[in-house]
């Protein structure tokens, strides 16, 4: 496989052709393989998982379209069964809303606010679990998770540089965000 042609099948015409066939769908795919993956986080959780959901992995795509994992489960020995589950969430989530857009095309721009608005609600979390978020997104290639906790911190850092900036404005000259004690 070619970078850029993930999920695509190539079907050999000649001795150095190759024909790109239609990207691999979920209907397909649901043809030829269980729609359930097991995945066992770093502290032997197991999770059940919608085929389709994984797939959000691009990482594990590959495993499961290939049938690599043949029924056993697929250890994911650097993610806590806490932050998995966190971002199954995101996955599951992204996933069902998807499946409404299409089936509701004359109302998608409904469904990109509300995912635009729970996007912003799950992103509220702690500092240290925004980076875990980041980290797993960047190892195992999770392409929406990884725009979202980019622009989220980029947000974060931007709007922490206008406020020291304000600060100093108002002649505050505390740029630590610390109140000194005289």
């Amino acid at each position: 496989m070619y970078e850029g042609f993930e999920g695509m099948e190539e079907e050999q015409v000649g001795p150095w052709e190759f024909e790109v066939m239609a990207d691999t769908t979920s209907e397909q795919l649901s043809h030829e393989q269980p729609t359930v993956v097991r995945l066992w986080s770093a502290d032997n959780v197991e999770f059940q998982v919608d085929r389709e959901v994984v797939c959000e992995f691009q990482s594990l795509r590959h495993m499961v379209q290939e049938r690599a994992y043949e029924d056993a489960p697929i250890h994911l020995d650097r993610i806590s069964s806490k932050l998995l589950s966190k971002v199954l969430k995101y996955c599951e989530y992204h996933v069902s809303n998807r499946r409404r857009r299409h089936a509701n095309e004359n109302s998608a721009e409904v469904f990109l606010d509300a995912e635009k608005a729970w996007d912003t609600e799950y992103l509220k979390v702690d500092r240290s679990v925004l980076f875990a978020l980041l980290e797993v997104s960047l190892e195992w290639n999770i392409e929406g998770l990884l725009a979202l906790t980019l622009s989220t911190i980029v947000k974060q850092i931007y709007d922490g540089s206008r406020k020291i900036a304000d600060d100093e404005e108002e002649g505050n000259g505390n740029v630590s965000g610390s109140e000194s004690v005289d």
